[in-house]
């Protein structure tokens, strides 16, 4: 497994251990390797950057492993959608896929985005047509097509599952969750938009519990991976504000942040699909939810404050 560190990885890294698999982690580097020693004797290690296949392709050729689930991806907020990194990890995605392939690999599993999709559609299946506005989504789908041709001529299965909205443990503080969950914790009201805007949120152990439903399957091809309910912003607030007892107009500060024209108004998977094939159904419903991600931010800045 690629990206195990990362917010998705480390969730599905326990998941798969739990489970009884093998796992070997790519890491990025000893610090991040850290982020794994509560599990680090049940799991093999290795070294090295996604970006550098002289780093990894030995370790491929002596594991040879059976499957892999492909998470190492740029995601810093703010820096993300337009880096240049994201062509560059396009093609090792490639390289490592043919890597794989030509080492008896028989599973892929590699990560996309809803931002593949045209989202003015709003309500988004695997059929829904392409259009991607950002580096992001389109060095994503440039994987994904180059994955279909490897598909072609290789035995090795493949699918592409695409994310839509995640939140839970462990996010980038600068995100809309912790950024709301840490001020209503301080008692200092967040800038939010007018809050009108939809969006299909899904807790992070449920995202990786459908990417292991994926990727022990047979399912080939696209499959979404999301909540399939629609929230708004404003009712994704007043659900934590609920939690911490208190208001979303007392909380946050509705309509002082600018709208971003350029955001889809509607962001909803149609997940029927990985339903239909997987039999995935999530853990948590958006309160309870967002209950055990305030349980757990309340819990890391009582750790912090102790040092």
């Amino acid at each position: 497994m690629t990206g195990a560190t990362g917010f998705i990885g480390l969730p599905l890294t326990h998941l798969l251990l739990k489970d009884g698999r093998e796992v070997a982690a790519l890491v990025q580097n000893r610090d991040e390797a850290e982020k794994l020693r509560d599990v680090q004797e049940d799991l093999e290690m290795v070294i090295g950057d996604i970006l550098e296949p002289g780093s990894w392709l030995a370790e491929i050729e002596r594991l040879r492993p059976a499957a892999c689930i492909h998470l190492a991806w740029i995601t810093t907020p703010g820096i993300y959608l337009n880096s240049p990194l994201n062509a560059r990890l396009a093609e090792s995605g490639a390289r490592l896929a043919r890597a794989l392939a030509s080492n008896g690999c028989r599973r892929f599993v590699g990560i996309g985005t809803c931002f593949e999709y045209d989202t003015d559609c709003r309500i988004l299946s695997e059929s829904t047509p392409m259009r991607p506005r950002t580096p992001y989504a389109e060095a994503k789908l440039s994987l994904r097509a180059r994955l279909v041709e490897l598909s072609k001529d290789v035995p090795m299965r493949i699918a592409w599952a695409r994310l839509f909205y995640l939140y839970g443990p462990g996010e980038h503080p600068n995100r809309l969750v912790p950024t709301l969950v840490r001020s209503m914790m301080n008692g200092e009201p967040a800038k939010l938009t007018d809050g009108r805007k939809i969006r299909d949120y899904l807790h992070v152990e449920d995202v990786a519990s459908a990417i292991w439903a994926v990727g022990r399957g047979d399912l080939t091809g696209d499959v979404n991976i999301g909540s399939g309910v629609p929230v708004t912003i404003r009712a994704l607030a007043e659900c934590l504000a609920k939690i911490f007892e208190t208001t979303a107009d007392a909380a946050c500060r509705i309509g002082e942040q600018p709208d971003n024209p350029l955001d889809p108004f509607h962001i909803q998977a149609d997940i029927a699909r990985l339903r239909r094939e997987t039999g995935w159904t999530p853990k948590y419903d958006l309160e309870s939810g967002l209950r055990h991600t305030a349980d757990w931010w309340r819990g890391a800045c009582a750790k912090v404050k102790q040092k």
